[in-house]
């Protein structure tokens, strides 16, 4: 069951205050920037790590640039997790991709 509240953290301004407070009562995060700062900071918080994101494979050219492209994309991602796991992954999508992509 997921909590109702979702964090995204945006920037590190009171990088600090807000760790402590996930440590406290660990709650689903999104960090848009500065993910490897808050990923240290929270390493062991029990805080479900989300992704959104589409690693720009909507401008891939060929099936092998557009897998090459998501898998950079996951392997980036789950090294920037605190804990070397993503619980969800929102896939972002600019534009209809073809169907090689």
């Amino acid at each position: 069951m997921w909590p109702e509240e979702w964090w995204r953290l945006v920037g590190f301004e009171d990088l600090d205050l807000i760790s402590n407070d996930l440590r406290e009562s660990p709650r689903p995060v999104l960090v848009q920037g500065s993910k490897s700062i808050w990923a240290n900071n929270l390493r062991q918080a029990g805080c479900d790590w989300l992704v959104c994101s589409s690693g720009e494979v909507e401008n891939s050219r060929s099936e092998e640039d557009a897998a090459g492209k998501i898998m950079g994309e996951v392997v980036q991602e789950v090294s920037c997790s605190p804990d070397g796991e993503i619980s969800i992954w929102f896939l972002s999508v600019k534009r209809a991709w073809e169907e090689f992509q």
